[in-house]
């Protein structure tokens, strides 16, 4: 089973087929090659992806013959609950920011996805979203326009600015224009060292608990860090379409506890 590592509209996600074929050389799996690219797009998609994301996976084993679904959802912070009823409401009332920051299940997930199916080690998958992140990558048409689309927006909120705002230009990275993310290559060498509780309870723990108190969140270090990040294989569901094809997908009561 060969992974789709093409994606219409995007001209840089093509780059990442040479990715999938040296974990592959490098005696990787399915898995391996995911979670590469997975990390890889946290660079270079920032508009689609990110380390503070969650997703859905689904898994076929070729030896077992088992389709398996993985939930690496974000969950939101247990304390919502806890607070004031003027906090909840504040919360509700949010469309962005830190008040609608939920716990993040991207890492969780992908080292969930590495330890049960993977084959090479955990931080050799990080190589080229760390080079990425480090040297660069050109800014293409899509992220470009996302970026001009929301240029007001990026002026006005430093955590934004001080990433997407070219300070030669005065402006918004522009198309063909060399995308530098120093600090996101700091923090992926981090958790390739130390998985994904570099975070929550690692060496970046206290600095990522200040960003998103920064930004509004309610949470304190020590109820972020004993969140519980929902990752989980389920059973999937199966239709049959026609003879011996079949449709798998996520069940629905996916996220549920």
């Amino acid at each position: 089973m060969t992974p789709s590592l093409r994606t219409p509209q995007c001209e840089i996600y093509d780059q990442h087929v040479s990715l999938g074929r040296q974990v592959y050389s490098r005696g990787g799996t399915v898995a391996d090659c995911a979670v590469a690219f997975a990390l890889c797009m946290a660079v270079v998609a920032p508009h689609r992806v990110g380390l503070g994301g969650g997703f859905l996976a689904t898994i076929y084993e070729r030896k077992s013959k088992q389709v398996f679904v993985l939930d690496a959802l974000p969950m939101a912070p247990r304390n919502l609950s806890e607070v004031d009823e003027d906090v909840n409401a504040s919360v509700a009332a949010s469309s962005s920011g830190g008040q609608v920051i939920a716990t993040p299940g991207y890492l969780a997930g992908l080292e969930a996805l590495h330890s049960r199916f993977g084959r090479l080690t955990w931080s050799s998958l990080f190589e080229s979203a760390v080079s990425l992140a480090h040297f660069g990558f050109p800014v293409y048409p899509e992220l470009a326009a996302i970026l001009a689309r929301f240029q007001k927006t990026i002026a006005r909120r430093h955590s934004l600015r001080h990433i997407f705002w070219n300070r030669q230009t005065d402006s918004v990275y522009r198309e063909n224009e060399t995308l530098l993310q120093p600090e996101l290559a700091l923090t992926l060498l981090r958790v390739a060292r130390e998985g994904p509780k570099a975070l929550s309870q690692g060496t970046l723990s206290s600095q990522f608990l200040g960003d998103l108190e920064g930004l509004g969140m309610f949470t304190t270090l020590a109820l972020w860090a004993s969140e519980r990040v929902h990752t989980e294989l389920m059973d999937r569901i199966s239709t049959k379409i026609v003879v011996r094809r079949w449709m798998n997908g996520t069940p629905d009561d996916v996220h549920k506890d």
